[in-house]
């Protein structure tokens, strides 16, 4: 308020009061210069008019370049200058005060020199406010990234006393302001950092963010911190997926992987992981898979080993052992299946065909027996060769069947003869199906059918037609 008060005074005397002053302010005795026609040459001449002419347009020139310095003066200490640039500003307004005293003297010319040197500093210092206002701003922003709080805050007051509306101004003064909270964040994050605790640094970096989200040092650590999670993590599961693999869990093989894809899809390990772990897998399946077609082998179990032999071979065509190991089991497969139907209705033996087949079967059952190494692994074979002779034996053993009738009727035993009547027979007959009937006159005609099955007794077989028509 001083400062304002003096300077609208000092305009007043130099702006105002020559206009009520004539010149010159301390006039010569005009009687005596008009009555003296010997007075000096020097006062007659202060009395010229173009001298008067030129000293007027002097002052009122020096009063035309004194307005534009009080208008450019009140514009700079608006801006503060006295705080960006005294010394500068201290040198203008001392030519502004030799201009002063030149103009009191009446020394119009030398005044407009001083107004003129004092307006060009202050224009000057008017053109360094934005370079000043910029400077600071630069400095404000890298103080605060640098986490200077007395530069960052000294910083932001010269800029907004240059440009109070500026908003970058306001965005430094507001951010300068904020920065010891945020970096007591920042502290912490780098804390939670070095102890390895990347979760809590990432939050401590996001709540210095949501108290300064311009702040670049953050934004950085930030980014850095969750990309080292992202590796730590991607890590982990690549490591827990490889651990599983190698004890044969693929599940969870799987699992792990799968998650180390969602955390950096664009890793290359993934999908070679996947691969070894599809090959493992498949590998370790056709493993496991013979194991258990050899173990049902050694049992002698062939279609089951056979049905093993084919799956793996459908799922890979290219797998050696099981496709030479299936030709062995297909054949005793079938082998076996046939033996084993023969042994589950051995009468069929009976039937010349069937005898002669099984007849071959032995022998083939035989050949593959004596090529085996005797122990375990064909038990069951010699057992099936043994059951079978003893089934074809059988099938050619006849036994006692005893026939009973009434001595009336007439019975035929089919496929063997006639046997007329009689009251009891005795017959020698193979084990197998037969078919027996009775015919009598003015009876009902009888068709017995008996099964004969090779065992030492044999139930009585009894034809006759007792029903009268």
């Amino acid at each position: 308020m001083l400062l304002a008060g003096l300077t609208a005074i000092a305009a007043a005397v130099v702006l105002v009061l020559p206009n009520y002053v004539s010149e010159p302010w301390i006039a010569p005795d005009a009687t005596s210069i008009n009555d003296t026609d010997d007075a000096p040459q020097a006062q007659r001449s202060a009395l010229n008019p173009s001298l008067i002419a030129e000293k007027k347009q002097a002052r009122q020139q020096a009063q035309v370049v004194l307005a534009e310095i009080v208008a450019l003066r009140d514009t700079l200490e608006q801006r503060g200058v006295t705080d960006w640039a005294a010394f500068a500003y201290q040198a203008a307004q001392d030519a502004v005060d030799r201009g002063d005293d030149a103009y009191l003297d009446a020394e119009y010319k030398r005044a407009i020199g001083s107004y003129r040197d004092a307006l060009e500093r202050l224009k000057n210092l008017n053109s360094d406010a934005d370079t000043t206002l910029a400077s600071n701003l630069k400095k404000g922003f890298e103080s605060i990234d640098t986490g200077d709080v007395e530069a960052a805050r000294g910083a932001a007051k010269i800029a907004t006393l240059i440009a109070p509306d500026n908003p970058r101004a306001q965005l430094l003064t507001a951010r300068a302001a904020l920065l010891p909270d945020t970096l007591a964040q920042l502290r912490d994050a780098e804390q939670r950092l070095n102890a390895g605790q990347l979760d809590r640094a990432i939050a401590a970096y996001q709540r210095a963010l949501a108290i300064d989200a311009e702040h670049q040092g953050a934004q950085q650590q930030l980014l850095n911190t969750q990309i080292r999670k992202r590796e730590r993590d991607f890590r982990a599961q690549m490591s827990r997926g490889w651990q599983a693999l190698d004890n044969n869990q693929f599940e969870r093989a799987e699992q792990a992987f799968s998650e180390a894809a969602t955390i950096d899809g664009n890793s290359p390990a993934v999908p070679q992981a996947r691969t070894q772990l599809a090959t493992r897998k498949a590998n370790y399946r056709s493993s496991q898979a013979l194991q258990t077609a050899l173990q049902l082998e050694r049992e002698e179990r062939w279609q089951q080993a056979l049905d093993i032999y084919e799956q793996m071979l459908s799922e890979d065509n290219s797998l050696t052992e099981p496709r030479v190991r299936r030709v062995n089991a297909a054949v005793r497969a079938t082998l076996d299946q046939r033996v084993n139907a023969l042994l589950a209705e051995p009468l069929k033996l009976a039937d010349s065909g069937s005898y002669q087949r099984g007849r071959q079967l032995l022998r083939d059952l035989s050949g593959i027996a004596d090529s085996l190494a005797s122990g375990a692994g064909n038990s069951q074979l010699r057992a099936q060769i043994d059951q079978l002779d003893a089934a074809l034996r059988r099938s050619q053993t006849s036994t006692e069947v005893l026939l009973r009738s009434d001595g009336f009727t007439e019975v035929t035993l089919f496929r063997v003869s006639k046997l007329g009547t009689f009251d009891a027979r005795r017959l020698q007959l193979k084990p197998g199906h037969y078919r027996a009937s009775g015919a009598r006159t003015g009876y009902r005609d009888v068709l017995i059918e008996f099964t004969v099955d090779g065992s030492a007794s044999n139930a009585a077989i009894d034809i006759r037609c007792d029903e009268m028509i």
